[in-house]
């Protein structure tokens, strides 16, 4: 075993088929053990092109059995006709008792345990079990089903919650206690602490012999009160000597996909054991790639290291439309712009969407006009900070099907508005400052070579629509009159901005628009 830390082994570039993609939607076909169905697949293939989206991004996602790629690959072809790519996925933390045909064995030794030895149904009922991410076996499996979907042409492949198994976002957080973790966590405390002596072992974690060391009995033959720690590990981290070695305490779902890595890549086992399971997934599937000849990107929900598209959920819950809720998105669209230069490379695609299943249902619930409020500003503040925003035509949840939810119209003009003035927003250029009249309008600036471009977020809701501002005044260095300012909207023609005493006179602001000064 090395303790290698995956800050310096990713040495991702821009050359993948994702790297200048702006624009995406998700529309994912989801039709688990039946065949493809010709209608939904044109339906797909015509929604997508009708959104003038770069990419598709969970065009098909594996959870339990592959699904017929070949007989679906229509849909790729067709996209690649005109230009779009096609991104797949799968679940990188589950296993469906009985998938692609596995035995029973197979089945057991793919799937990982409590600390008491038990497993446990992801969700009630649907036969799905977390991985044992340590077993080399569930690895090569991984890869395996993913270079299917490569070989059935896709750009890009969705690595679904490498970090999902043992952290408080699974609904059983004490897991991953198999025996292959069991071995690898000895390896684990023998490299950290290579020069502890036996005495040293029992006198710093109450280990009688290393090499025969089993965290899971030493977790069922210790007790608090009575109560064994193996019932439930987390509770004891106080009083475990090994706790904090196993999993850094206060494991929460902030931690995982916005701050969780550590400068220190030996934190913890469990940042060492999912950074290394994401390691031989990524490589067992780019080395597949490459020997079909296919170019592959791979995208992940959450920073991670090495993978050229980085995914960032934006969390729903609880619903709410207030201007204090919208207008927090621009630190986190800034949060997630600075964090995937640092994982993936400057520059690199940093994709926001609302995840599933866990927030999605907080939207779907929500009235037409607050969906339609909330397209209008977040996906658009987004953009304006230098990332992009998948906007949800479809998938299996109840709700999402954006024909039947009444935001179809929406999302496609807004998608094609900015696809259609892509120069707007790339390169950003230099960033400045610029003064508002109304605490309720959100102006983000760049200098763009010999043009400035203003982007205008207009928070204020009026009966959970966008409410139209009036005589929005600007102030800034460049206002001062050496530029000529037009004023562009995906709302439609708006009256011409102005110069006055007190700044840039914009006479109507609806829910977003861009400004556009030309130096005269």
């Amino acid at each position: 075993m090395q303790l290698v830390g995956e800050r310096e082994s990713a040495s991702i570039t821009d050359d993948h088929p994702l790297h200048g993609c702006l624009t995406y939607v998700i529309w994912q076909y989801d039709f688990r053990n039946q065949p493809p169905r010709p209608d939904m697949l044109r339906r797909q293939v015509e929604e997508v092109l009708a959104s003038g989206a770069d990419a598709v991004l969970r065009g098909w996602f594996k959870w339990g059995s592959d699904l017929d790629y070949q007989a679906m690959r229509s849909v790729v072809n067709a996209l690649h006709a005109h230009g779009v790519r096609f991104i797949g996925g799968l679940t990188c933390s589950a296993c469906v008792r009985g998938e692609n045909g596995l035995p029973e064995e197979t089945f057991l030794d793919f799937t990982t345990c409590d600390a008491l030895g038990q497993r446990h149904e992801i969700f009630p009922g649907g036969q799905a079990y977390h991985v044992s991410i340590h077993n080399p076996r569930v690895s090569e499996y991984m890869v395996q089903c993913a270079l299917k979907q490569v070989a059935a042409g896709v750009d890009g492949l969705h690595l679904d919650e490498i970090w999902g198994i043992g952290t408080s976002v699974s609904p059983h957080p004490n897991e991953g206690y198999d025996d292959y973790a069991l071995a690898a966590f000895r390896e684990y405390l023998k490299c950290k602490y290579p020069q502890l002596t036996r005495t040293e072992w029992q006198s710093h974690f109450d280990i009688d012999e290393i090499d025969v060391f089993d965290y899971r009995l030493f977790l069922t033959n210790h007790a608090t009160r009575g109560e064994a720690w193996a019932i439930d590990p987390d509770r004891y981290v106080d009083e475990n000597p090994l706790a904090r070695e196993w999993k850094h305490p206060g494991m929460r779902a902030v931690d995982i996909c916005e701050t969780w890595f550590s400068p220190d890549p030996m934190r913890s086992f469990y940042d060492y054991g999912v950074l290394q399971y994401g390691r031989r997934l990524a490589e067992g599937i780019r080395a597949g790639a490459r020997q079909m000849g296919r170019p592959i990107a791979l995208v992940h929900n959450g920073p991670w290291p090495g993978m050229e598209l980085q995914n960032w959920n934006l969390p729903t819950r609880p619903p709410g439309m207030d201007t204090a809720e919208l207008r927090c998105h621009r630190e986190r669209w800034q949060r997630y712009r600075a964090m995937t230069d640092q994982w993936s490379y400057p520059g690199a695609p940093a994709v926001a969407f609302i995840d599933w299943p866990g927030d999605l249902p907080a939207y779907t619930a929500w009235t037409t006009e607050k969906k339609i409020t909330f397209l209008q500003t977040a996906p658009m503040e987004c953009y304006a900070m230098g990332c992009s925003f998948a906007f949800h035509l479809r998938n299996f949840i109840p709700g999402s099907d954006a024909r039947e939810n009444g935001t179809y119209e929406t999302m496609i003009r807004l998608c094609r508005w900015v696809g259609d003035h892509r120069d707007l927003y790339h390169p950003r250029g230099a960033a400045f400052d610029v003064a508002v009249s109304d605490p309720d309008i959100c102006a983000v600036a760049y200098h763009q070579a010999d043009r400035v471009i203003i982007h205008l977020i207009n928070h204020w809701v009026a009966a959970e629509r966008p409410a139209t501002q009036h005589d929005v005044v600007l102030a800034s260095s460049v206002t001062s009159g050496d530029y000529a300012f037009a004023l562009l909207s995906p709302e439609g023609d708006l009256p011409a901005p102005r110069l006055t005493r007190q700044g840039l006179l914009i006479p109507a602001l609806p829910a977003y628009a861009i400004l556009v000064g030309i130096q005269e």
